[in-house]
């Protein structure tokens, strides 16, 4: 686990052919300057992370890292309530939907 793209860049192996990150969205913008980095050195670099809040507005460094991306795939999640492709996630606050 890394808390900031410059612990991330200090961690990656030298060797490591792929580096994998999940939950991007967390990362700070230094993100996306580490990615461009180590994929301009050769390496496959592969992120995971929302692209918008539960409000639809634009998460952490996503919209710039989408940006900059060769390939991007955008997934939903499918609704718990009516089986329709999901655009957005719900906020819980004390296990209720947030306002």
């Amino acid at each position: 686990p890394v808390d900031s793209a410059a612990q991330l860049a200090q961690r990656v192996d030298p060797t490591a052919q792929v580096i994998a990150v999940d939950e991007a969205q967390f990362l700070d913008e230094g993100i996306v300057r580490v990615a461009t980095d180590l994929a301009e050195r050769g390496r496959r670099v592969i992120l995971a992370g929302l692209d918008t809040d539960f409000r639809g507005e634009p998460f952490g460094a996503m919209p710039r890292l989408m940006a900059v991306a060769e390939v991007v795939d955008k997934l939903h999640a499918i609704c718990v309530l009516c089986g329709a492709p999901a655009s957005r996630n719900q906020r819980l606050l004390d296990g209720r939907p947030a306002p």
